[in-house]
């Protein structure tokens, strides 16, 4: 398939949002146009596409699996909103429908954060989350990126959405650049 040519924002930030909108793409397209370009711009980076609304499993156990100590463990959990309790009661009682999509997403992006990979990108990660734990999960990004050991990792992760609060974002990072 041929991709349009993108040229992400320039920053020196490590998370960087991007608006699909921009090219007249989905989220999706433009994740894949930008992994396309990314790739001819720098042979060799590894670069993951992930859309993150793509139905996941609401079993946290995973994250017990993962080679970190259990500080590390529990901030990765901070990091997507995820409530110890509420991911039990997702397993024992149920939860409605929209809190299920939302568990399945923060679980997702938590899956994400653990791939071995030098560029991540998200396509969408956020759009069953509320307002509340969207802007708190990227302001904690944000802060921790270079700390947490799955995070310090990675060159970029890169956020596609057209919603408000990474339009807000996107706002914010151009103005500081100018």
């Amino acid at each position: 398939m041929e991709y349009p040519r993108i040229t992400p924002f320039q920053t020196h930030h490590r998370v960087v949002y991007q608006n699909p909108a921009d090219e007249s793409l989905t989220a999706d397209q433009y994740a894949q146009a930008l992994a396309y370009s990314l790739q001819q711009d720098q042979p060799g980076t590894r670069i993951l596409v992930i859309d993150a609304q793509a139905t996941a499993s609401t079993d946290e156990d995973f994250i017990d699996t993962l080679p970190l100590n259990d500080a590390e463990k529990t901030e990765l959990r901070q990091l997507v909103a995820l409530d110890e309790r509420e991911a039990e009661e997702s397993q024992t009682q149920g939860i409605d429908a929209r809190e299920q999509e939302s568990l399945a997403q923060r679980l997702n992006l938590a899956r994400a954060y653990a791939q071995d990979t030098d560029v991540l990108i998200l396509s969408e990660p956020l759009t069953h989350v509320s307002p509340e734990d969207e802007a708190a999960i990227y302001s904690l990004l944000e802060k921790r990126i270079k700390k947490h050991p799955l995070l310090s990792a990675k060159q970029k992760i890169f956020i596609v959405s057209s919603n408000a609060e990474v339009q807000e974002r996107i706002r914010r990072d151009r103005n500081a650049a100018q």
